[in-house]
């Protein structure tokens, strides 16, 4: 609690600096962040390993980006999942193994029928044909 005080008391006076490192040029910062984050990386345990899964999940997220995928719900996941899949294993090892105990409650039945509905209105979504461009402005040109 502490710690957050004091980190308000050295940012209050920085804004303006950090302000004016959104004018410097992508070309010029991009190199500086990398560096700095390999810099990072390999001094927590100076290992390769750890440098290599760095440009690795680098990669991943540029690809990701440029394919236009949300990255949102990768990092929540990545967050919530552990925790997710303990509860899950303890779930089944109470149960004996079967799955039959997420439909006795209530509210896990509901988020999983709420669930199935959405992951099929997604595949939805994607199948369905999109409208041209001139179909869109037409219709907007109707309201």
């Amino acid at each position: 609690m502490p710690s957050e005080y004091i980190n308000l008391l050295i940012q209050i006076p920085l804004v303006g600096i950090f302000v004016n490192l959104l004018r410097v040029p992508f070309r010029i910062l991009f190199p500086i962040i990398l560096l700095i984050s390999l810099a990072g990386t390999f001094s927590v345990k100076n290992s390769i390993f750890d440098l290599g899964t760095l440009i690795a999940f680098g990669v991943v997220g540029y690809v990701f980006r440029k394919l236009e995928f949300d990255i949102a719900p990768g990092m929540l996941a990545m967050i919530i999942g552990p925790t997710m899949e303990l509860a899950f294993r303890q779930s089944l090892m109470r149960s004996g193994g079967s799955f039959s105990i997420f439909l006795h409650s209530p509210i896990a039945l509901t988020l999983i029928t709420v669930s199935f509905l959405l992951f099929c209105w997604n595949i939805y979504r994607g199948l369905r044909p999109q409208k041209a461009l001139w179909e869109k402005a037409l219709e907007e040109d109707e309201v």
